[in-house]
C-alpha cells in the first residue's frame, strides 16, 4: 500500500526544478482543508485566508524558516511524522524584484490541538452559552449598539451571518467577550432591564481560558477577542491601572504580527472584505499599543518603520457594515443595520491621534531622549511644532464628534473617550516642554519649567471645561479601558502644576483648577453606578488625597 511519502518519492523529479512535482499537488488537493461559508457574496476565485475551518494561515516573514524568493519557485507541502499532509504554502503576492517587493506567503497549517486543550475550549463554550442562556441575541444587539460604533473591529456582516447560521462556530473567546462587554449596558435594553444582570467577570474568565488555547493557532477572530478582552470593566475598588492591560496589549500585538497584519494587503489575492478587515485590525492594534504604553510609561512595541499597512480609510470601515435587507440584519435594530459614518469618524480620528502620540513617545519619552537629549536647542522648537499640529487636529474635528453636538441633538455623547485621549496626549507634550521637573528647575526663573508653566495653566482650562460637560448619560457609554489611565494622566497634571508653581498667582490658578476638577468628579460620583465607577474612582481618590494634603503643602511647600 502506497503512502504519501511514497508518492512524493516517485514524483520528486517531475515538474518542479527543485524536484517537487505533481504528486505533491495531488496529495494536497485531496487533503485540502475545508473552508467555512459565511453565506455572503465572495469574489470569484479568491479564497479568504480566514475561512479555513480546520486550518490556520500563519504569516511567513522575511526571517522565517522559509525564504520567500525560494518558495516562489515551487509549490510545496510539509509532511509530519504520521505521513499525511499537514500544511501547505499559499502565495498571496508574487512580488516584484525590480520594485523591491518580495513575495508574500502564508503557511496553511492544519489545526491539531491536544485533547486537553480541545476539552477546555469546548467546556468554556458550553459554560458561556449556559451562563448567557436565551439572552444571547439581546447581548449581541447591545454590543452593536454601544461598543461597535466607535470600536468597529468586527466585520458586522460576517459576524452576524456566522452567529445566525452556527454561532458555536464562532471563536469561543470572541463570543465570550462580545457577550461580556454587552452586559455593561444591560439596563439599557427594555427586554433585559427587569431581569437580574449576567456576571461579566464570569464571561471574561471563560473567554481568557479559551483565548489562551486559541493563540496556538490564531485567526483574525482570535485577534478580535484579544483586543476586546482588554476592555473588561475595571474593578470599582482598583486605584491603579493594572499591568495586565499592558501585557494584554502586547499579546494583541504579537498575535497581529503572526497574522501578517503589519504588511500591506492591497495587492494580495484575498477578498476585499478581508483586506479591509486586516487594515482595521492592524490600526486597532496600533492605537491599543500606543495608548496602553502610557498607562505605565512603557516603550511601545510597534515601531513606525516596522509596518507598511496603509492608512485606514472610510471605505475600509464601510465594508460589510451596511446589512439592511440581509437576513443577518434582522437581529439588530433598524438603525444599526446601516453604516454609521459619524461614529466611524471617531475610530479614524483616534488612529490619527495615536500616530501623533507615537511620535511624541519616540522623540521625547524614549530612554535616549530623557538621558540628555532634552538639552538640545532644537527640542523646544520640535515640541512647539508638535503642539501646533495637535491643537490644529483638535480644532478641525468634525462637528459630530464635539462635546456640544450630542447635547444639541439630545442624545448621549459616545465620543468622550476621544476628547479625553486628546487631553492626555497634550499633557505629555507639556510635560516634555517643562522637563525636567526638578527643584533646580523650579528655582530657576529661566528654566523651561518656569517659562512654560503659565501657558500650561492656561491650556488646562479646556480640560476642566471638558470634564464639566460630561453628563450622567455620557458616562454610561462605551469609553474603553484606556480612558481610565488617560483621565489619571490629565488629572495628575493639574497637581503637577500646583506643586511646581512659584508665583502666588500661579499657585492660586492651579488650586482653582483643581477645585473645579474635583467638583466635576464629585458630580460624576453621584450619578455613577457599578458600570462607571471603575472609570473615575482612581482619579477621584487622587483628587481627594490632594485636598487632604493641600493645607500642609501650602504652609511648608513641596520642592
Amino acid at each position: 500500500m502506497s503512502t504519501p511519502a511514497d508518492s512524493l518519492s516517485a514524483n520528486r523529479n517531475a515538474g518542479s526544478p527543485f524536484g517537487l512535482g505533481s504528486g505533491v499537488m495531488e496529495l494536497f488537493q485531496r487533503s485540502s482543508p475545508q473552508r467555512c461559508s459565511w453565506g455572503g457574496e465572495e469574489e470569484s476565485g479568491v479564497e479568504p485566508l480566514e475561512e479555513y475551518r480546520d486550518a490556520t494561515a500563519h504569516f511567513l516573514g522575511f526571517a522565517s524558516e522559509q525564504d520567500p524568493h525560494l518558495l516562489s519557485t515551487f509549490r510545496s507541502n510539509i509532511l509530519n511524522e504520521t505521513s499525511y499532509v499537514d500544511a501547505k504554502i499559499r502565495q498571496v503576492l508574487a512580488g516584484n524584484d525590480d520594485l523591491g517587493q518580495p513575495p508574500i506567503h502564508f503557511s496553511i497549517i492544519r489545526n491539531r490541538f491536544p485533547e486537553p486543550d480541545q476539552r477546555v475550549k469546548q467546556h468554556a463554550s458550553d459554560l458561556i452559552e449556559a451562563h448567557v442562556g436565551n439572552h444571547g441575541d439581546a447581548l449581541v444587539r447591545l454590543f452593536f449598539r454601544f461598543v461597535h460604533p466607535t470600536y468597529p473591529i468586527l466585520s458586522k456582516r460576517h459576524f452576524l451571518e456566522a452567529y445566525r447560521n452556527a454561532k458555536l462556530g464562532i471563536s469561543t473567546a470572541l463570543r465570550g467577550v462580545v457577550y461580556g462587554l454587552a452586559t455593561v449596558f444591560w439596563q439599557q435594553d427594555e427586554t433585559l432591564r427587569h431581569l437580574d444582570p449576567i456576571d461579566q467577570g464570569k464571561l471574561f474568565e471563560l473567554a481568557h481560558f479559551s483565548l489562551n488555547r486559541e493563540l496556538d493557532s490564531p485567526k483574525l477572530s482570535t485577534l478580535q477577542a484579544a483586543l476586546l478582552i482588554m476592555h473588561e470593566l475595571p474593578q470599582a475598588t482598583g486605584t491603579l491601572e493594572s499591568p495586565r492591560i499592558w501585557t494584554l496589549s502586547c499579546q494583541a500585538v504579537s498575535c497581529a504580527q503572526s497574522l501578517g497584519l503589519y504588511r500591506d494587503p492591497s495587492r494580495w489575492q484575498i477578498p476585499r472584505w478581508e483586506k479591509c478587515l486586516r487594515k482595521k485590525l492592524w490600526w486597532a492594534v496600533y492605537l491599543t499599543d500606543k495608548f496602553s504604553s502610557i498607562g505605565h510609561g512603557n516603550p511601545s512595541h510597534i515601531a513606525d518603520d516596522g509596518f507598511d499597512t496603509p492608512a485606514l480609510e472610510m471605505a475600509d470601515l464601510a465594508c460589510d457594515e451596511d446589512i439592511s435587507g440581509h437576513a443577518s440584519g434582522r437581529l439588530l435594530l433598524d438603525e444599526q443595520t446601516h453604516f454609521d459614518i459619524q461614529n466611524a469618524l471617531h475610530f479614524l480620528e483616534m488612529i490619527k491621534l495615536s500616530q501623533q502620540l507615537s511620535h511624541i513617545l519616540e522623540r521625547f519619552y524614549s530612554i535616549k531622549s530623557v538621558s540628555g537629549d532634552y538639552l538640545l536647542e532644537t527640542r523646544g522648537e520640535a515640541l512647539r511644532s508638535l503642539l501646533v499640529r495637535l491643537e490644529a487636529w483638535y480644532a478641525i474635528l468634525p462637528q459630530c464628534l464635539t462635546m456640544d453636538y450630542s447635547q444639541s441633538q439630545g442624545v448621549p455623547n459616545m465620543h468622550g473617550s476621544l476628547h479625553l485621549a486628546y487631553f492626555a496626549v497634550k499633557t505629555l507634550v507639556f510635560r516634555a516642554l517643562m522637563f525636567p521637573a526638578t527643584a533646580a528647575s523650579k528655582a530657576n526663573p529661566c528654566s523651561e519649567l518656569r517659562l512654560n508653566l503659565p501657558e500650561a495653566l492656561s491650556q488646562s482650562r479646556a480640560f476642566i471645561n471638558y470634564v464639566a460637560k460630561i453628563r450622567a448619560e455620557d458616562a454610561k457609554m462605551f469609553w474603553g479601558r484606556h480612558a481610565r489611565s488617560n483621565l489619571l494622566l490629565a488629572g495628575n497634571f493639574l497637581v503637577y502644576l500646583f506643586l511646581l508653581a512659584v508665583e502666588e498667582e500661579h499657585v492660586k490658578t492651579a488650586y482653582d483648577l483643581l477645585e473645579s476638577y474635583h467638583n466635576s468628579l464629585c458630580y460624576l460620583v453621584k450619578v455613577s453606578d457599578s458600570t462607571t465607577m471603575g472609570l473615575i474612582r482612581p482619579a477621584v481618590l487622587r483628587s481627594e488625597s490632594f485636598f487632604q494634603q493641600a493645607p500642609w503643602i501650602l504652609r511648608h511647600g513641596f520642592l
